[in-house]
């Protein structure tokens, strides 16, 4: 989705959470549709995203995890991501 900063930028959010249930974000705060920072709900920085993740990645790999065939198909980023990789599914990491 998207949120808006107190200075009206628009930022590309991800809510995600980790293994003990606890809801976290993840967001891009460059714009280069790659998410940068996970922080808390309230905008606290937790930590950087330590590889590059983008918005098809994420729903990809929410596609995986609850049997769900359905994401957004690769765009222009994913493939210019990609030519360095053989296959897209090099680029998530799944750990």
């Amino acid at each position: 989705g998207v949120i808006y900063t107190p200075s009206g930028e628009e930022l590309n959010v991800a809510v995600i959470h980790n293994s003990e249930g606890e809801q976290a974000v993840m967001l891009d705060v460059d714009g280069d549709r790659v998410y940068d920072v996970i922080a808390t709900p309230e905008g606290e920085y937790i930590c950087d995203v330590p590889h590059d993740i983008d918005v098809s990645d994420a729903e990809l790999l929410y596609a995986q995890q609850h049997e769900n065939a359905g994401y957004i198909q690769p765009n222009e980023f994913d493939i210019a991501m990609n030519q360095t990789n053989e296959n897209m599914q090099n680029d998530i990491n799944l750990t």
